[in-house]
């Protein structure tokens, strides 16, 4: 699966040559690093645990949703099973919507030949791996502090805050207090 429309270069996953992409034998571990233009993997079979795919794999992905009412053409839609309501039910309106690839835990009983279906063990790990991966990773571009212990947390967050803040770093700060 495809991203369209975030840059000119992006990193493309490719599984060794005895593997289809994005098919086959999903128990490889051998991959290639290559660089395409405008076009991002997003979804790759050992990074989420997928068990099956059914449609073209060749498909461009331009907006990635777990909520049905937001889908549009090329739009990957998440079915995520929650304690509210299970997204599975929701499969139908993404079709309608225009989705062209649904992200599940359990294939529906009749499948669209034109949206490609991969079912997963587990949505809610795999919405999480498929944003980090559509989006570029972004948390692999944050520096974190975590402090632990008993007693002055806060006043050495905070000091290294704005100590960083003065520096001229980027910062943000979590805490119990503000």
């Amino acid at each position: 699966l495809w991203s369209r429309g975030l840059g000119d270069v992006y990193k493309r996953q490719v599984l060794n040559d005895t593997t289809p992409q994005l098919g086959g034998n999903l128990d490889t571990n051998e991959k290639e690093i290559q660089t395409v233009s405008n076009r991002n993997v997003i979804l790759a079979p050992n990074g989420t645990g997928v068990v099956e795919i059914k449609g073209n794999t060749n498909i461009a992905i331009e907006k990635v949703t777990f909520d049905s009412r937001e889908i549009q053409n090329l739009s990957l839609f998440i079915a995520i099973v929650g304690t509210q309501s299970d997204g599975h039910k929701f499969i139908k309106n993404a079709e309608d919507s225009g989705a062209s690839a649904i992200v599940c835990e359990q294939l529906p009983k009749k499948l669209n030949d034109d949206i490609t279906y991969i079912r997963v063990p587990d949505s809610s790990l795999a919405i999480g791996l498929i944003a980090s991966n559509f989006y570029d990773n972004p948390s692999e571009k944050l520096d974190l502090i975590g402090i632990t212990g008993t007693n002055g947390k806060t006043t050495c967050a905070t000091l290294l805050y704005d100590l960083f803040r003065l520096l001229g770093y980027k910062t943000g700060l979590i805490s119990t207090v503000n």
